[in-house]
């Protein structure tokens, strides 16, 4: 009977039904309780749902359990299987647990190099990753991931010269396009750091192409974007996201506080900066929003139309979305996340205003705002995860295009909406520290203390999903206030369509 379960349980991994996973992996466990294959695939499947936090603690129980019995190197796969598991679902602590013991193993193995050298970096931990980078590169001396790997740790210690180099090794010898898509977006940030802009420029342009010619991000639909913008510009208006005051959805939950934006706007400082204070939770990116709003259109049928289901909501279906939130709230992060402030920080949650505004009137709001030229370079400069909402910033038109979009819904949307909000604006951040983010705390309701001063020690080893994870990680600075004149030569193009909220957002045009 177990071995059925089993093969039942890895028929619906590979249909893509994690909920049938989930059930198999169970009854199995009920024959074997200790089966460290089916406790994975359980873990497996809790995370494929989004119940990341239950997942990974079988995971870590499997995890133990192997640290405890690793002894030969036949272990060893196993062992670098579940680390990988564990990265992937953002645990890179115990990934790194593991790692360790295998390199006990097989202390010549590249792979385990190689991998934690990359675990340990997305920790913020550069200065003990660089020893195992170079030792995976000693060992596979020809292969472009661990070249790449090499020269982006150079970079974030400094020595740009050598960066430089690497990279442009993997572009001139490697076939392996992603590779040297990685290749020219990390260089295009050392020409940058070595203030050779135009280089700099060239090289984004260059690994935005190859990174669009990617089967993960072709297979995303660019337009999603603009149609929910207008479906939300046309759908929702005062009446509907004030369709119900705070006092008919009282249930009993907490107040929310959502940060957005846009993305590189300062959403992952101000995180960081809350997430210090002791009587803060912060969520990081996250997909709880988009949860609530897949449960809605089961509900309503409403497909894309979010506004249309919004209306289609009755009173008892609201509460029953906000009572499912707060449940995702407690499971992802915790019973304290209920008891304490509760940030929900996601850069592009501008586009869920509407469900914001009608399910939660009583939430606080915090938009961060900052110059749409810096906004827009930054952007350009980075490569994201493919999704729905990084297709478009793939060229320096569509980060434009997508920057104007989500701006005019904010604007168009912020007086009709029913949470009290903040705008909070970059450069006032990183100017004045501690005047610009009291006023934030009195907004939430919370006192200053000591810890936010230097919040930056916490995202030391730390994972934080977004770019910008390794500036967060030190003492707040100004030189990023700006940049865009570095680059005035190829704004042109595009100012037509930041014009407008240059202009909102008091910018200088």
């Amino acid at each position: 009977m177990l071995e059925a379960c089993l093969k039942q349980a890895w028929q619906a991994v590979e249909r893509g039904d994690a909920q049938g996973a989930e059930r198999w992996f169970r009854q199995a466990l009920t024959y074997d309780s200790r089966h460290l294959v089916a406790r994975a695939g359980l873990g497996q499947a809790l995370c494929r749902q989004g119940r990341r936090r239950e997942g990974l603690s079988h995971l870590r129980e499997v995890a133990e359990r192997l640290l405890q019995k690793a002894r030969k190197p036949e272990d060893l796969r196993n062992l670098l299987d579940l680390a990988e598991q564990l990265a992937h679902w953002q645990d890179l602590v115990t990934a790194v647990r593991l790692l360790r013991r295998v390199l006990k193993l097989a202390p010549e193995e590249a792979s385990v190099h190689n991998n934690l050298a990359l675990y340990l970096l997305r920790l913020n931990r550069p200065e003990e990753a660089f020893p195992h980078a170079k030792k995976a590169l000693r060992l596979l001396p020809q292969h472009p991931a661990c070249q790449n790997l090499v020269a982006t740790i150079q970079a974030q210690l400094g020595q740009l010269s050598e960066a430089r180099l690497g990279f442009e090794r993997v572009i001139a010898h490697n076939m392996d396009v992603r590779q040297t898509a990685r290749a020219w977006q990390e260089l295009s940030g050392v020409l940058d750091r070595m203030r050779e802009y135009e280089a700099a420029f060239a090289a984004a342009e260059r690994a935005k192409a190859l990174h669009a010619v990617l089967p993960e991000f072709k297979a995303i639909d660019p337009g999603r974007v603009y149609r929910s913008v207008s479906l939300s510009l046309a759908g929702l208006d005062e009446g509907l996201l004030r369709r119900w005051a705070p006092e008919a959805l009282a249930d009993g939950w907490p107040r929310p506080v959502f940060l957005m934006g846009f993305l590189r706007s300062g959403t992952t400082l101000t995180e960081q900066v809350l997430g210090a204070h002791p009587k803060v939770v912060v969520s990081d990116e996250n997909e709880l929003l988009d949860e609530v709003v897949r449960k809605m259109q089961q509900m309503t049928g409403c497909g894309e139309n979010i506004p249309h289901g919004l209306r289609q909501l009755s009173l008892e279906q609201a509460r029953q979305l906000r009572a499912y939130y707060w449940q995702r709230v407690g499971e992802e992060y915790g019973e304290e996340a209920l008891d304490r402030c509760f940030v929900d920080k996601g850069a592009l949650h501008t586009l869920a205003l509407g469900v914001i505004s009608v399910l939660f009137p009583e939430a606080k709001l915090i938009f961060c705002v900052r110059d749409p030229r810096d906004v827009c370079l930054s952007c350009f400069l980075q490569i994201f995860k493919p999704a729905w909402v990084t297709v478009n910033l793939l060229s320096w038109e569509g980060v434009a295009k997508q920057y104007a979009a989500v701006m005019e819904l904010w604007l168009k949307l912020r007086q009709a909406i029913a949470p009290a909000w903040m705008e909070l604006r970059y450069e006032e951040a990183v100017a004045g520290f501690a005047a610009t983010y009291r006023h934030v705390l009195a907004f939430l309701g919370l006192e200053w203390t000591d810890e936010i001063a230097s919040f930056y020690r916490n995202a030391k080893g730390r994972y934080i999903s977004t770019p910008s994870f390794a500036a967060v990680s030190q003492p707040v600075y100004t030189r990023a206030v700006g940049r865009w004149q570095h680059y005035e030569k190829f704004f042109p193009p595009i100012l037509p369509q930041l014009a407008p909220y240059l202009a909102a957002f008091g910018y200088y045009v």
